[in-house]
Formats: C-alpha cells, structure tokens, sequence
C-alpha cells in the first residue's frame, strides 16, 4: 500500500516509488527543486508567455477577492455578542499533475484563492520528467504564486506525504489540485486526515443550443473539451435536429485537423453525444439532471436562460464564450465539481462579447 509505504518509510519510499512509477532515481537532495532551477527556468521563457500568465493572475485575483469572506460580529441584545472569526488556514499543499500537456493556469487555480485568503505556506508536489526535470512553465508560475516549495514527486505517494508528512515535505492542512485516478484514491483515502478541496473526474461540458447556436463553434467547444483527455465528455442538448447534424459535420472535419487527433476521436467515440429533445423545457430538465462540470449557452437569450440552470460547476453565455474563458484568462475558477457533484456547489457564470475577447 502506497500510503503505508510512505508513511513507514518517509523519503525513501517517494525515491523508490518515484523511480518505479516515473522512471527517475533521485537523490534525498534532489526530492526539493532548488532556487536555482527555479531562477533558470524564469529565464528561459518567452516574455509574451509570462505576460498573458500574467494577466490571467490578476484576473483571478480579482475574481476571488470578491469572494473572500470577512469576520463580523454583532449585538443581538444587551450583553450578547456573536460573531464570526474567518482565518485562513496555515498550510496547504497543491498538486499539479503530469501527463499529456502541461497547464500552469492550474497553479494559478489553486494559488490564487489561498493568496486572497491569506495563507502562509504553499507547498507543491508534482512528478518530474524522464531527465528528473520540471517543465519551466510549472516552475515560473509557481515563482510567480511565490512558492518557493517545489517538489519532484507525483501521484498517490505525492498525496500520502503531503498528508502525512516526511522527512522533507512538512504536512499540510489541506490539498488542492487535481490529478488521475490513484490521486484521487490516495485524497478520498486521506480524507479526515488531511482537508481536500474536492474528487475531480474526467472534465465535461454540456453545451444547450437553439435555432441561433453556430454549428462550428460547438463542434470547436467540443474538440476542446475531448483533446483532454480520452474519458473526456462531450454534449450538445437541442430541440434542433439541422443544429445536431450540423455540429456532427463539424466536429468530424475539425477533428481531422486537430493536432491531439487521437487523444480527441478517442474521447468523442466514448464520451460524445448529441441528444436532439423536444423542446427548451426538456433541454434544461436534462442539463440539470447532468449537473456537468461547464455549460454553455449557445442561445437566442442566455442571460434568460441562465436562471433556469440550477446545477452546474460553471455556466458560459452566448457564442463568443467558450469554456476555455474560464480554463485560462478570464478569472474564474476552473477547478470545478464534476460527475454529478455541481448538485453540490455554487455556481459561476462567465459571459464575454466580442468587444471583449479584444480588450488588453
């Protein structure tokens, strides 16, 4: 067992499991990403590519200063005061997942929201590569969050010490991140013994379209979404036939010229639907049933239709708001419930005009 393992054996086990799942034997020293590397890899980068990162930071900032939750108190009569005392907690751990991209607006997902609350320690785990290095991209995010705690470990066993502790990685309060289906084990495992933020699955948008939805941009919203990963899910809902049997058309064209072309026919031949209903009634009745991860609202009058969406991670309004809006620039979260779970959590909503999409 992967948690007994690291809890018996501290550091060595992260070096033994670490060579066995990744392929890279490393030093005690070495678990730790130097100030160095860290240095070097800022240096690296193209400075296009760290503005727009940038940018996305400060969105996300202001986003979640809006909703960071302040202490009150108040007399309710002579001599009785109560009140509410917000503090942030002391440490967290983030985890950021390897694989088939590298997405550092994860990062910004996750250290963001503990920055606005206030707190202290970040530290972050992550699997190394086959050299034993981080991508620069992972690195200069993090330097940008001013984290400072890096390491070079992944999946259950980064979980395990990041809850437990080692002789390097000190414990934390709470983890944030997503990551593959043994780090997710290793969270639900942990759980009670250390906080989580929440049991991520495969992302999912459902996408809702009337006479008015452009056929190309949901077949383009839903190649986005399957280029993910292969359990990825894609859906259209409409009550309009010739709007179902145009996204078809579209999506295998566009599909042919994508560059993560397997990664995508893989997910769309598993997890795509398009699902024609008899009206925008029986529409938003299944939207809801689904209760997915994105919606988006391809639609005559979105901000009509929004009020009828009552489960849901995150809502996209109208034709020039694809989720990836919120994935990466737009400032709200894209770490978000999936499976169901949106019955769960608040929701947001995202709207953006063309007007917009070209603002600085």
């Amino acid at each position: 067992d992967i948690i007994e393992q690291v809890q018996e054996e501290g550091d060595r086990a992260l070096i033994d499991l670490t060579e066995k799942f990744d392929g890279v034997r490393l030093r005690p020293e070495e678990l730790r990403v130097s100030r160095e590397e860290i240095q070097g890899a800022k240096s690296s980068l193209d400075q296009k590519i760290l503005s727009a990162l940038k940018k996305a930071r400060d969105n996300i900032f202001d986003f979640h200063s809006r909703q960071k939750r302040d202490s009150w108190s108040t007399c309710v009569r002579d001599g009785v005061l109560i009140g509410q005392k917000v503090t942030p907690v002391d440490r967290i751990g983030i985890y950021f997942p390897g694989g088939r991209a590298v997405y550092p607006s994860t990062i910004l997902m996750t250290a963001v929201p503990a920055r606005v609350a206030g707190v202290g320690e970040i530290a972050m785990c992550t699997p190394p590569g086959s050299d034993s290095a981080l991508h620069p991209l992972i690195l200069a995010v993090a330097d940008m969050m001013d984290i400072g705690e890096i390491y070079r470990v992944g999946g259950a066993q980064a979980i395990a010490a990041l809850a437990l502790g080692t002789e390097t990685i000190s414990r934390v309060d709470k983890i944030f991140g997503p990551g593959n289906r043994y780090v997710e084990a290793a969270k639900r495992e942990l759980f009670g013994v250390v906080g989580i933020d929440l049991l991520a699955g495969p992302s999912e948008v459902v996408i809702l379209g009337d006479e008015t939805g452009n056929a190309t941009f949901i077949a383009a919203d839903m190649i986005a979404q399957a280029e993910h990963d292969p359990d990825a899910i894609s859906i259209l809902v409409t009550p309009v036939e010739e709007l179902a049997l145009g996204v078809r058309a579209e999506v295998e064209r566009l599909a042919t010229l994508a560059k993560r072309r397997d990664i995508i026919v893989s997910s769309l031949e598993k997890n795509a639907r398009l699902v024609v209903v008899p009206s925008l009634r029986e529409a938003l009745k299944l939207v809801n049933d689904i209760a997915p991860e994105h919606v988006e609202l391809m639609v005559r009058d979105p901000l009509q239709m929004v009020e009828h969406i009552c489960h849901a991670g995150a809502i996209f309004l109208g034709q020039s708001t694809p989720v990836a809006v919120g994935d990466y620039i737009g400032g709200t979260n894209h770490v978000l419930p999936t499976g169901g779970t949106a019955r769960l959590a608040c929701l947001l909503v995202r709207s953006m005009t063309e007007v917009g999409q070209n603002s600085p």
